[in-house]
């Protein structure tokens, strides 16, 4: 039998891990916003043609720069923001002994499963394969929310 304070220690450190992915989460929606933008003015502007790219790399551009890519990235921020304040709250929680939430690790499995979707759509939309390294990530964050979630259930319920 695994001691409390052993288990609080787990989902202290599996929910600080939630909170950087989450980070990275934000980054990537602004990224992913930004990127629409510059894009967009890029596409029409011919700045692509004037630093050299081929029309067929331009045409890979223009089909992954849809709306579809702004809502993804406004998803992935305001999801990021909502995970990592309730993930921070749960520490607290986890320090005060108290009811640890589930919601942010089912939140961050919805994400994933969003962000794979996209991933999916976009990939062959654009004729491209499914990167593998995109694959590895996906399948880190569905582990690490997994985990987190089910260590504290099991805090919670022997706490």
């Amino acid at each position: 039998m695994i001691s409390i304070e052993k288990l609080e220690n787990t989902v202290k450190s599996l929910n600080i891990t939630v909170i950087v992915l989450e980070c990275f989460h934000i980054l990537g929606g602004l990224i992913t916003i930004f990127s629409y933008y510059t894009s967009l003015a890029s596409l029409k502007n011919g700045n692509f043609e004037k630093l050299g790219y081929t029309a067929k790399q331009i045409e890979m551009i223009r089909k992954s720069t849809t709306p579809l890519l702004l809502t993804i990235g406004l998803v992935i921020l305001v999801m990021g923001i909502i995970i990592l304040v309730l993930a921070v709250k749960n520490l607290k929680a986890i320090k005060n002994k108290e009811y640890v939430s589930y919601l942010p690790y089912l939140l961050g499995g919805g994400l994933i499963i969003i962000i794979l979707v996209n991933n999916f759509i976009t990939s062959v939309r654009i004729g491209a394969g499914f990167s593998p390294l995109s694959f590895i990530i996906i399948a880190v964050y569905a582990i690490v929310y997994i985990a987190t979630y089910l260590q504290a259930k099991k805090l919670n319920a022997d706490g």
